[in-house]
């Protein structure tokens, strides 16, 4: 199988919110991407003691990291604040693990989390 490298870019953008519940607007991801998840360990006990900051910025951290990983395409992401969840090409899997191993070190060194 072909790396669809192509794929989310070839898709319809939606620019009225009231579209996202068109089933229509929604296809399968190809088979040689991967979900890419990250969590922030930890963040609701750092929220609670005033970290918030921190957790925000890790969690960006990792969105950041991906697309920076991946290269210059666009892929599907969302930010959830602690943590982030993406699709990604199979051909950028290993430079995004890399990356989130990183995220982790920075999360750790500067924020504790």
């Amino acid at each position: 199988m072909t790396e669809s490298l192509n794929f989310f870019e070839a898709h319809l953008e939606i620019d009225q919110f009231e579209k996202c519940i068109v089933l229509e607007h929604y296809c399968s991801a190809p088979e040689n991407w991967w979900v890419a998840t990250a969590d922030v360990k930890g963040s609701t006990k750092a929220i609670e003691a005033g970290g918030y900051k921190g957790v925000n910025a890790a969690g960006a951290a990792c969105i950041t990291a991906i697309i920076n990983a991946v290269g210059q395409r666009d892929i599907p992401f969302v930010f959830g604040g602690d943590g982030a969840t993406a699709l990604i090409p199979n051909l950028a899997k290993e430079r995004v693990l890399k990356a989130l191993a990183g995220v982790r070190q920075m999360a750790l060194e500067a924020f504790g989390l």
